[in-house]
């Protein structure tokens, strides 16, 4: 879900939004995570975040000026196999928050 957030457009000299993204589940499937590896566009001053967070449904929280694909490795308990997942982040102006 992205939002307009224009409090920080004179920081960085443009329009910018907030987005936030999780992992949707059943609860019984979302505690099976171990962890979420979000892989952001390069140009994000950390563009690899990793997060345990499973009361917050594995969420991330980020700025963007542009649209961008996000990537996710999901990490099960006692699996080998990542799932992989992406999304296309796009901007908009009124996206509920998550």
């Amino acid at each position: 879900s992205s939002w307009r957030y224009p409090q920080k457009d004179k920081e960085f000299g443009r329009r910018m939004y907030a987005f936030n993204a999780i992992i949707q589940g059943q609860d019984d499937v979302l505690d099976r995570i171990e962890y979420v590896k979000y892989t952001l566009h390069r140009s994000y001053p950390n563009p690899i975040q990793t997060t345990t967070d499973r009361v917050g449904r594995f969420k991330l929280k980020e700025l963007a000026y542009g649209e961008s694909e996000l990537r996710a490795e999901v990490k099960i308990k006692e699996q080998n196999e990542l799932i992989c997942l992406t999304r296309y982040i796009n901007l908009t102006d009124t996206g509920s928050r998550l």
